[in-house]
């Protein structure tokens, strides 16, 4: 797949969009560039994320900032998922993004969907080049069928039963575990919202 091709396709529908070589080179440029006025009192809002933790970015936050508020399952505390949703920069990546500029993402609890909808003042997405697909089908069928599953596998309690386990893609179940109770499509920034997008040329994250 394209980076160059996605990453114009975001920057066309407005989104402010980073191209980085590597996962240093993205560190950089959030603290240099995101972040390079004084965010002592600011508030950090991270979502649960295989790619930001590979990162480190929570670590690294917790210097630079009034107060960070993660999710980390199953430790997370709902107030702390609630706290997020009003932060000054909330930071998340993308179960799939489509050569044409889609980002899709599905949640289980919502936390992380809302957040990329509303509240935060800034919103960042730092994803890796395996997250990119041809299409808006090619990105919901890699949320679904592969993004939830393998972070289900990973992350879930009980799921032996749960069908998307046992046949290997999502089978449109009604289980209380379901990893996708919401899917999110973002066609474009929301009005008034800030988003950046940051690309990384590395695989990372699920």
């Amino acid at each position: 797949m394209s980076i160059d091709r996605t990453v114009k396709a975001l920057a066309a529908k407005g989104y402010n969009t980073y191209q980085c070589q590597t996962k240093e080179e993205a560190i950089s440029y959030i603290f240099d560039s995101i972040l390079a006025a004084d965010s002592t009192d600011k508030v950090m809002g991270i979502a649960h994320s295989e790619t930001l933790e590979e990162l480190g970015l929570s670590e690294r936050l917790k210097n630079r900032s009034k107060d960070v508020f993660s999710h980390r399952p199953p430790l997370t505390a709902a107030e702390d998922d609630r706290n997020a949703l009003m932060s000054d920069y909330y930071f998340l990546s993308a179960n799939a993004v489509s050569e044409d500029g889609y980002i899709v993402n599905v949640d289980g609890s919502g936390n992380r969907i809302a957040a990329s909808c509303f509240g935060p003042k800034q919103v960042v997405f730092v994803l890796g080049r395996n997250k990119i697909v041809k299409t808006l089908d090619d990105a919901i069928d890699r949320t679904l069928n592969y993004a939830a599953i393998e972070v289900t596998k990973k992350y879930g309690k009980n799921i032996d039963k749960l069908p998307c386990i046992v046949h290997g893609q999502c089978m449109n179940c009604h289980y209380a575990g379901c990893p996708s109770g919401a899917l999110v499509i973002h066609r474009k920034p929301l009005f008034k919202q800030k988003v950046t997008i940051i690309v990384i040329n590395q695989d990372m994250g699920i």
